[in-house]
């Protein structure tokens, strides 16, 4: 089972984390981490390094970030590996795929994650009117 690692600005990770397991249950082997505004990236780093493992049970780790290129995912990104992706752009649709979707290859994983999150945003009136892309 790949672990789920959500490292977001201020109190977002936990709040997305909670949210998950009030729709699905407990979410096993995974952790939520916040950056706030006094922590240095080093303490940040350690918090990451420290989620990753805990939930790392030798299958991998997809590590959800809030954007790209803001603090937590510009850690985040110097800790890839062949067990660590970095997906960013983290919704709740990405978390609830990753609770059905946690037992295959970790690039086929992420990339589920990314696409489930990508096609669960849309324009309500365009949807309505059957515009949607």
């Amino acid at each position: 089972m790949i672990g789920i690692v959500i490292c977001t600005h201020a109190d977002l990770a936990q709040a997305l984390l909670a949210t998950t397991e009030m729709i699905v249950g407990e979410l096993p082997a995974a952790r939520a981490v916040g950056v706030q505004r006094e922590d240095g990236p080093e303490r940040v780093l350690e918090r990451i390094r420290a989620a990753i493992d805990e939930v790392d049970i030798g299958d991998g780790v997809v590590l959800l970030c809030d954007m790209f290129g803001g603090t937590p995912s510009n850690l985040s990104l110097s800790l890839l590996s062949d067990k660590l992706e970095v997906v960013t752009g983290v919704n709740l649709p990405m978390l609830l795929k990753l609770y059905t979707a946690r037992k295959g290859p970790l690039a086929e994983v992420a990339a589920a994650a990314r696409t489930h999150g990508r096609d669960n945003i849309l324009v309500a009136g365009e949807l309505m009117r059957g515009k949607a892309s």
